[in-house]
């Protein structure tokens, strides 16, 4: 176990491209220096952009009826480093990675990223109030899952620094080990956190309770009769990957490139003929918290899409909570 403050961190991670929250907005962003990331305690959106950007070029091309004049972009495939993630969201990706490498095909964009990518993780003494990571099996606010280096805040500026895999260890190798007082410090940052976080949340059979209640119109009319179709918890979602794929044109070239869609969304399941198997938002929020709560398990078999970062809850505007869809699902299962 190390110790170091986040200016000693930073320089440890020297010669690779930093994105950390940044700015009132702490949106993530490529940092020149320690001092312009943010504090960690309050990330409102997730670093998801760093390995699925919602926008991105796939290739150009002069003339749609020759394929041989694409060009595709050129890729960095340098290692660079994310910092001030969240267990949640660390989490996220490795569940985003399960979609784009476990089926028939392999999305080698993401691929390349997430393996370029060091992943420093920050673990939450003070979770935020909508939180609800802990309420998800092997889940808290100090999972150490899908993280490079881990960090426990001290105070204000120094960090506990451990390295999770080799390629962490070998960055934090020149840090000053930790002293045992440094080491308590953090166990009670840890116990601070670990006491905090909602667990009421009820995950261990949501499901097939979920799946009980696909047809009760009763159990969607008022979640559906309030949601706008608005799109922004699944553009505040870590965990959310699906894109449309669309065409512009540039002067004399085009482009093509894909870009963050919202299963919220009318044109979602349009298809070319004019139906829609979705034509109401019945379905459509329907579709996101069955996603959410009981299809992914399903078809993966052991973990939930949610992570439980509570970023919906906090943005949503009409009051939707997936934690009382949870709650109400599995008292009806009862």
């Amino acid at each position: 176990m190390k110790v170091a403050t986040k200016k000693e961190l930073f320089d440890c991670l020297s010669g690779m491209k930093v994105f950390a929250p940044v700015g009132k907005n702490l949106r993530f962003a490529e940092v020149s220096s320690a001092d312009e990331i943010a504090s960690p305690e309050s990330i409102p959106l997730s670093p998801k952009e760093a390995f699925v950007p919602q926008d991105e070029t796939l290739f150009f091309y002069d003339n749609p009826e020759d394929p041989t004049s694409i060009v595709e972009p050129e890729i960095d495939e340098k290692p660079f480093v994310v910092w001030g993630m969240h267990p949640c969201d660390a989490k996220a990706m490795e569940l985003i990675g399960k979609v784009y490498t476990e089926g028939s095909y392999t999305d080698g964009y993401f691929v390349r990223r997430y393996n370029a990518s060091v992943k420093v993780v920050i673990g939450c003494p003070v979770p935020h109030p909508g939180c609800f990571c802990g309420s998800f099996e092997g889940m808290g606010p100090f999972s150490k899952s899908g993280s490079d280096i881990f960090l426990i805040p001290l105070d204000d500026e120094r960090f506990l620094v451990e390295g999770t895999t080799e390629k962490g260890e070998n960055l934090i190798a020149s840090l000053p080990d930790a002293t045992d007082e440094d080491i308590a410090k953090g166990e009670a940052q840890k116990k601070k956190g670990e006491d905090a976080i909602d667990r009421s949340v009820p995950t261990e059979n949501i499901e097939n309770s979920m799946q009980a209640l696909f047809d009760s119109e009763e159990f969607w009319e008022d979640i559906y009769h309030r949601c706008m179709g608005c799109g922004m918890c699944t553009y505040v979602c870590p965990s959310c990957y699906c894109f449309d794929i669309q065409d512009e044109r540039i002067g004399n070239k085009y482009r093509r490139y894909r870009v963050w869609d919202s299963c919220q969304f009318g044109l979602f399941t349009l298809e070319a003929s004019g139906h829609n198997p979705r034509p109401t938002q019945k379905e459509r929020i329907r579709q996101r918290m069955m996603h959410k709560l009981s299809f992914f398990k399903l078809r993966y078999g052991d973990e939930h899409l949610c992570v439980g970062c509570g970023r919906c809850v906090a943005i949503c505007p009409v009051g939707i909570d997936i934690r009382d869809v949870a709650k109400r699902a599995e008292a009806l299962a009862k």
